[in-house]
Order: C-alpha cells, then sequence, then structure tokens
C-alpha cells in the first residue's frame, strides 16, 4: 500500500453518505487497492455504488472525463455519479460499481479465458478517435498531453523530482543512469509522432473482470 494513500474514518463516510446522498445507505464495506485514494462500496435503493475519497478532486474529474469520451460497449468505464467535498480535507467521486474481481484475484484458468478479452480492450482503446485533442504524455481535464511531442514525452524521463538526492539515497547509480539517459537521447531522435490513446496503466490491479 502507498505511504501516500488517503486514511479516512468509515464512519465519517457512512454518515456523509447517509445525510448527503442516499438515506437508504447499507453494506458498506472497504475496498482494498488503489495507490492514492480510499476506496468503499455501499448499496443503496438505487444500486450498488463505490465512493473513492482523496485530498486531491483532479483524478476523479479525470475519470468523469474519461466515461463521458471513452466509455463504449468495447470499454466498460464506471459511472461517475457525483463528484464533491466530504470536509474542509477530502474529496470524493461516488461512481457505479463495476461488478467482478481484480485480474490479480482470478484464478489460472478464469486468467486464461479472460486475456483475449484484455487484449481486445487494449486494442479498443488504441483505437479511440483523439483528433480532438493535442499533446502526448499526461492529459489533463480537457483531454490534451502536457508535451508537444513524443520525443519530449520521452526525454522528460530525466526530469523526476529529487533526481540527484536518489544518487546519494538509493540504489539509483548516477553513472548508470546517464548513460543510459544517453542511449534514450539518441534513440528519441526515431520517435514517431503518431498519437494514440494509452491506458498508461494497464496493469492486473487496475482492471477487473465479470468473467
Amino acid at each position: 500500500m502507498s505511504t501516500a494513500k488517503t486514511k479516512i474514518d468509515q464512519d465519517l463516510v457512512y454518515s456523509y453518505l447517509k445525510n448527503n446522498f442516499n438515506d437508504s445507505v447499507t453494506n458498506l464495506e472497504f475496498i482494498n487497492g488503489g495507490e492514492m485514494s480510499q476506496a468503499f462500496s455501499f448499496q443503496t435503493n438505487e444500486g450498488s455504488f463505490v465512493i473513492r475519497v482523496n485530498i486531491h478532486s483532479t483524478p476523479f474529474h479525470k475519470d468523469k472525463y474519461a466515461f463521458e469520451h471513452f466509455s463504449t460497449k468495447e470499454i466498460p468505464i464506471p459511472e461517475i455519479i457525483k463528484i464533491g467535498k466530504l470536509d474542509d480535507v477530502y474529496s470524493f467521486a461516488i461512481s457505479n460499481k463495476a461488478e467482478g474481481k481484480h485480474i490479480n484475484d482470478l484464478a489460472e484458468d478464469e486468467y486464461n479465458i479472460t486475456l483475449s478479452d484484455l487484449l481486445r480492450v487494449m486494442d479498443a482503446i488504441h483505437a479511440v478517435d483523439i483528433r480532438n485533442s493535442l499533446g502526448y504524455g499526461k492529459w489533463n481535464l480537457e483531454g490534451n498531453g502536457e508535451f508537444s511531442t513524443w520525443k519530449d514525452f520521452i526525454l522528460a524521463v530525466n526530469r523526476f523530482p529529487d533526481k540527484e538526492n536518489l544518487f546519494e539515497t538509493s540504489f539509483l547509480e548516477k553513472e548508470t543512469w546517464q548513460r543510459i539517459y544517453s542511449q534514450i537521447e539518441k534513440l528519441s531522435e526515431f520517435c514517431p509522432e503518431d498519437r494514440y490513446l494509452v491506458h498508461g496503466d494497464y496493469g492486473n490491479n487496475n482492471v477487473m473482470s465479470d468473467g
């Protein structure tokens, strides 16, 4: 679990939902996973939902953008029902609950059955029409990438935070890094400038399957 992960009292979340979302809230349960947000599933007389809590609201607005612009039958993305403030510190997002299990939790035979679907979803993501947006790399709340070229995005790997300190305090060796980065610089000259939508973290802990 990330040391930056939000930690919120479950009773506070339950009280907020009862008083501000739906007074028929039941079965509020902690959900494992996630690097930054704390998540809970719950039910009301209208269905099953998930609430995520974070000190930052930007990820929630990007999720809303993703649902509104990228969600299709081939790319199922839970709808964001509501975004707001839980209190003076925490923001929240409530979404429809996606039924199923994380790919990480599937048995081997279940995973083998799911694999072809995983590849189909990845292909569908890459096929999304993004001609109405600009840029490369991580996109902002308007759907535009933060870099003007793919090469700029690749070379930005050399601007990671606290780089010099990491050479002194971690296993990252300065000479090794400089040697690797010099090769990245040379190879970046051959970068194509084609643009595709990319998940960016299409790992087994970020994808769910209902079978």
